[in-house]
């Protein structure tokens, strides 16, 4: 639930530190990436960094000759070897331009240099890497680290002295500081490198493609390979010198870019990065790190090998250009000895053609809901009906959302499933989303008026021609569950009709939002909740505000934690008694002020969404309930669910745990995969789920 709020965070804390003419500049692209690593693979031998490219296709570089080096500004000793342009997208849209080199000299050493160009900030970062390469796999020997920002300039070296057992040193140009970093005593068994004590490797998230350097490391001759090691941000150097425990994992070849290359994980601070390298040349083809919606592309690269691919199979077509290969695979699921498809065919492209779509303009207080009313074709009688209730941020009928790239489509897949089944479905904007802009006013609406237009929409779904009126169901997702059980324990008529917009007396009853009503639940036939939480908002966003203090104590910034939590607390407590909150009160950075201020500007709101137990209006329900959750969901756990069946006490519930779905409802392959992808479909078992719960 907290997906979309977390990246409208780090877009805010972002744009703020790149306010402030500090060194702490530098961090302001570290908070939009957070912390992040890059793994890599090999087939046979030692790592070949500066080999030739493996075929006739000449993907290397040809290398300049010395006096076009020497005016580029490198040394004529060192020879180009390869040089990649790639593109680096947040949030599916452009945002840095990153130039990787490496050079090769004739006593062995490599070179490797990063530029990272983001021309919006006016910002550059500049990494360059020293490595010996006579030993079968590269040691680092020197490292050197440069920011240049409007009016800030920054500048880091480290050096890995001459043997394994050296201490590694730092400095920072424009302080004179200097240090050692420390590190404990490695273990062979699980860590990189031969020397005594946990490898350091800086790696800094304003050059994140720098993250294909540890994958270096392994000799990527089986896939489960790994090893620890100890990563250090440079531009966190001049305020301290902390090693976070890293791991890198080679998870084996890879054949999702349309030729095999080798794939990684890196673990860091709670957060996994993957990489895909060339198999050779251990080149960067992709990096991605799905949960914040960060993803570099070889672009060029990838062209290459499509021809490369092309040519080898002609019969073959690869979906290139920067996008991951993928084959759409059909399941099919037995149903009534049926044969049909586990998801609808067509979503996302084309309505199936059992059902008619017509745009609606649902009554609602102020104004109208955009929406999407979908019927089926050929129904002889009246049928059922669901309304689909979003999750929370600036998610549409659809289940797509500006700040997730792709199209997720979620909402629109359950729709024309439900649809080519018998079952009437209305999907709509919530007010402020989309369609439904208009109906956003000066301030933030309360949480009891999403509720109150939930209600707005049953009204208008049950007097819909061709919609039996008592059998209309709810179908809350993530937050939406949470409106959707308010809406059932609703004690007044949500406006319709004409006099929808100048009904000043219809609301939710306010001891129903606070989980006090009294049992009606008679409004609807039941309800549907997907991946709904079990908890009050405020405790789940405790749980997540600790765990990033826990990672960021990991990293050595001492008594973040406590302060955090205080000043959480503290805003509840203004909240709840309508006092002021004063963030500057809490000794805490102006980077992490987003998030709370975010609730303190929106208090109407907050004050629903934030104290609502969904636990107890669950207790209250008397209509039946179906919830479905994924065990892959990393915003609401599975745990949630099973609170939410206690509550109900098993009157008239049904519980589904669908192994392997994520949060948008979709299977994943053992690892949280990107919402948007559209070869993703949502799962079959959902689907059956709530055909089966609402055709009872």
């Amino acid at each position: 639930m907290n997906r979309t709020d977390s990246a409208c965070f780090r877009n805010r804390c972002a744009a703020n530190r790149r306010a402030t003419a500090q060194i702490a500049i530098a961090v302001a692209l570290l908070v939009v990436c957070q912390v992040q690593l890059c793994p890599v693979c090999v087939f046979g031998q030692a790592v070949a960094l500066a080999s030739s490219a493996p075929d006739a296709t000449a993907l290397t570089s040809s290398a300049p000759d010395a006096a076009a080096q020497e005016e580029a500004g490198q040394d004529a000793a060192y020879q180009l070897v390869w040089k990649d342009e790639l593109t680096y997208r947040l949030l599916g849209s452009d945002f840095a331009r990153v130039e990787l080199e490496l050079y090769r000299s004739a006593d062995g050493t490599a070179k490797y240099v990063d530029r990272t160009h983001y021309e919006a900030q006016a910002t550059e970062v500049v990494t360059e890497w020293i490595l010996d390469e006579t030993s079968p796999l590269p040691v680092f020997k020197d490292y050197s680290f440069s920011l240049s920002a409007p009016g800030v300039n920054l500048d880091v070296a480290i050096s890995w002295g001459d043997s394994p057992g050296d201490r590694v040193t730092y400095e920072v140009e424009q302080t004179g500081t200097r240090g050692t970093f420390s590190t404990r005593e490695a273990d062979p068994a699980t860590a990189l490198g031969s020397g005594p004590r946990l490898m350091i490797v800086p790696l800094d998230n304003n050059a994140i493609a720098d993250y294909l350097v540890p994958t270096w490391l392994l000799p990527s001759q089986q896939a489960g390979e790994s090893g620890k090691f100890g990563l250090v941000l440079p531009v966190s150097l001049p305020q301290h010198s902390l090693v976070l425990e890293t791991t890198l994992e080679y998870l084996g070849v890879d054949e999702s870019l349309g030729k095999p290359s080798l794939k990684y994980r890196v673990s860091a601070g709670g957060v996994s990065i993957l990489v895909w390298t060339t198999p050779e040349e251990r080149r960067l083809l992709k990096l991605e790190i799905a949960s914040q919606g960060v993803e570099i592309v070889n672009e060029a690269l990838l062209a290459d090998w499509a021809r490369v691919v092309d040519s080898a199979r002609p019969t073959g077509k690869a979906r290139l250009a920067g996008e991951v290969a993928r084959v759409a695979e059909t399941e099919s699921a037995e149903r009534g000895g049926e044969t049909v498809p586990a998801g609808p065919a067509g979503v996302g492209e084309a309505e199936p053609a059992n059902i008619v779509e017509r745009e609606v303009e649902v009554p609602a207080r102020g104004g109208n809901l955009a929406a999407t009313l979908s019927l089926p074709a050929d129904a002889s009688g009246e049928v059922p009906g669901v309304v689909i209730v979003a999750g929370s941020g600036p998610t549409d009928r659809d289940g797509n959302n500006p700040l997730i790239p792709g199209e997720v489509n979620t909402y629109k897949e359950i729709a024309h499933y439900l649809c080519s089944r018998g079952i009437a479905v209305l999907r709509y904007d919530k007010r402020g989303i989309a369609g439904s802009a208009a109906l956003m006013g000066a301030e933030t609406p309360s949480f009891s008026q999403y509720a109150e237009d939930v209600k707005s929409c049953v009204e208008f779904l049950k007097s819909a021609d061709g919609v039996r009126s008592d059998r209309v169901f709810i179908a809350g997702h993530s937050e939406g569950g949470i409106l959707a059980l308010m809406a059932a324990l609703a004690g007044t008529d949500a406006p319709s009709g004409k006099d929808a917009s100048s009904s000043a007396d219809a609301s939710l009853a306010t001891d129903a939002c606070q989980g006090t009503g009294a049992r009606i639940g008679t409004d609807v036939a039941g309800l549907i909740l997907l991946a709904t939480p079990g908890y009050p908002a405020e405790h789940i966003l405790r749980l997540q505000i600790g765990a990033q203090a826990d990672a960021l104590e990991s990293m050595g910034i001492t008594g973040i934690k406590e302060k955090m939590l205080a000043a959480l607390d503290g805003l509840y407590e203004a909240i709840r008694t309508d006092t002021p909150f004063d963030y500057s009160t809490y000794g805490l950075p102006d980077e992490y002020a987003a998030i709370y201020l975010s609730l303190d500007y929106q208090r109407e709101f907050a004050k629903g969404f934030l104290f609502v137990d969904p636990a107890e209006l669950a207790q209250q329900i008397e209509v039946p309930v179906c919830i479905i959750q994924g065990t892959a969901d990393t915003q609401v756990g599975v745990d949630n669910a099973y609170t939410l069946a206690a509550a109900l006490e098993d009157k008239n519930a049904e519980l589904h745990i669908v192994e392997g779905a994520d949060h948008v409802l979709k299977p994943t392959e053992g690892e949280p995969l990107p919402y948007g992808d559209p070869s993703r479909h949502v799962s079959s078992e959902v689907l059956k789920a709530i055909e089966g719960f609402v055709s009872k």
